[in-house]
């Protein structure tokens, strides 16, 4: 195996085991609420009217088990100091089983058998004037307590979206330091150039080091494998161009131009090109080329002319020397 793919499949690895590891953890984890039961209540005022010969308003409780067990015997009292109950509505979302209800004047009782995770009470209170209730909620192991209106409203979806938006962001900061930090680790320790050769690397450094014949072999063999890039198929063709086979040169450049290349991939053609132009004594036409192929990738080709063996003859030249210059 390539250490290319070795790296490759370790980071995909990597990447996915934090993101699941997170995604086990938040899944499966019970949170501490849903150990024990939870007996919450809100009060919402809604409106009150006055004049004529009777004040009303209007009051809603909403008592609610907001924890993971059911509660056992809940017992809830609605007491007011002076404003009296007219008349009342209870709404339950559950068949929650009422076992004992006391109405007085001031005051509402109610007991309920149980109330389950989610189960929740509503009273709907006419009163003669607008006042806050006294409430009291307790069951046969806990006491209720208030809570504001937004504790009903939550769900598992919201308490989802709250975990991404606080983990997606630090977990994808992690993975980029880590991969800033292995690829600077890589770089200095010259990893990369190790990894991430092949063929077509090695079969360029020998053409342009005057090892004609063990680059056409090394080329020819990546291509029989299956590589197809313009890279390839063009540095065989100047091997084949040094060698005297022009047929075969000519045929593996158009099979190079065969798609529209861009770029590197475009200059490196160009580059190459203007090597076999001077192979066969058109000097014009590889001063041309080189031009156009500095042009697009200025550094690399510049390097490529400084080093490569099969300028040596012309680089001191004036017209070849005016464009390698800045390398």
């Amino acid at each position: 195996m390539k250490w290319k793919d070795i790296l490759l499949g370790a980071v995909a690895t990597l990447v996915v085991t934090v993101l699941g590891g997170i995604a086990v953890y938040y899944f499966t984890k019970e949170p501490d609420d849903k150990k024990t039961e939870r007996l919450i209540y809100s009060v919402q005022q809604s409106a009150s009217f006055t004049g004529g010969n009777q004040d009303v308003a209007f009051t809603i409780v909403k008592v609610q088990n907001h924890g993971g067990i059911a509660a056992k015997r809940v017992i809830l009292t609605i007491t007011f100091k002076t404003a009296q109950i007219k008349d009342f509505a209870l709404d339950t979302n559950t068949g929650s089983k009422e076992v004992a209800r006391e109405i007085k004047p001031r005051s509402i009782g109610l007991t309920y058998e149980t109330l389950l995770p989610n189960e929740s009470v509503t009273l709907n209170l006419l009163l003669s004037a607008a006042e806050k209730p006294v409430v009291s909620i307790r069951s046969d192991a806990s006491l209720g307590s208030e809570e504001s209106l937004g504790a009903f409203l939550a769900s598992p979806k919201a308490k989802v979206n709250e975990f991404l938006e606080l983990s997606v962001p630090i977990t994808g900061a992690v993975l980029v330091l880590l991969a800033a930090f292995l690829t600077i680790f890589f770089r200095r320790s010259g990893v990369f150039e190790t990894m991430f050769s092949d063929k077509n690397n090695a079969g360029f450094l020998l053409l342009h080091h005057g090892l004609v014949d063990d680059a056409a072999v090394v080329l020819n063999s990546a291509l029989h494998s299956g590589r197809y890039d313009a890279f390839t198929l063009s540095n065989l063709a100047l091997c084949k161009a040094l060698k005297g086979e022009h047929d075969q040169a000519k045929q593996l450049l158009r099979a190079a131009n065969f798609r529209e290349q861009h770029g590197h991939a475009k200059a490196v053609i160009l580059f190459n090109e203007a090597l076999i132009s001077l192979v066969v004594g058109n000097k014009d036409d590889a001063i041309v080329k080189l031009k156009e192929a500095i042009t697009k990738s200025p550094a690399s080709i510049r390097q490529y002319c400084q080093r490569s063996v099969h300028l040596d003859s012309v680089r001191n030249e004036p017209a070849f020397y005016d464009i390698i210059k800045d390398a």
